[in-house]
């Protein structure tokens, strides 16, 4: 095996392979964490707030910030959990 130069790629960063395989994919779950967010404010629903902070997590957001937060909805979301009602508010 060769010696290397001791630089750092920018193409061989993790966060860079996965935007260029698959950006759909973290546009979908973004979609979804943000369908969450909507659920959240508005307490309409907690398994759907759950579902959106849970894609969320696992959406690459911008500089990682999202996954951070979705982990806190999480732990807010059980937290909270009586606010939210069993229908649709009108």
């Amino acid at each position: 095996m060769g010696e290397g130069t001791g630089k750092i790629n920018l193409e061989d960063t993790p966060y860079l392979k996965i935007g260029a395989w698959c950006p759909n994919l973290i546009f979908i779950f973004s979609l979804i964490g943000l369908w969450g967010a909507w659920m959240t404010y508005t307490l309409q629903s907690y398994n759907n707030a759950q579902i959106g902070a849970f894609f969320s997590v696992l959406a690459i957001g911008f500089l990682i910030i999202g996954p951070i937060i979705g982990i806190i909805a999480l732990f807010y979301l059980k937290k909270y959990k009586f606010l939210f009602t069993a229908s649709f508010k009108n």
